[in-house]
């Protein structure tokens, strides 16, 4: 019979699933895409065209939809795939 030392030693406690943070909740994978130069100019005063996707104070800042709205036109003007 085994002593009780080597009995707890084999003994393994279950995980313990830890809590996410909300920082580890909202990570999303970004996309990588390369793009010339005069593109980042160009793609830099698109996006400064449309407040919802910068300015905190913008009444649809928080909308999901104006966004995705502005990132669809953004990437029609620049020749790219749609976001969705």
């Amino acid at each position: 019979m085994e002593s009780d030392e080597e009995v707890s030693s084999n003994f393994k406690e279950p995980a313990i699933p830890t809590r996410k943070t909300r920082k580890q909740i909202g990570k999303r994978k970004k996309a990588v895409v390369k793009i010339a130069v005069g593109q980042k100019k160009k793609l830099a005063a698109l996006v400064e065209q449309h407040p919802c996707l910068w300015s905190l104070v913008d009444t649809n800042h928080k909308n999901s939809n104006a966004a995705t709205s502005a990132w669809n036109e953004i990437s029609k003007i620049l020749d790219r795939k749609s976001v969705v």
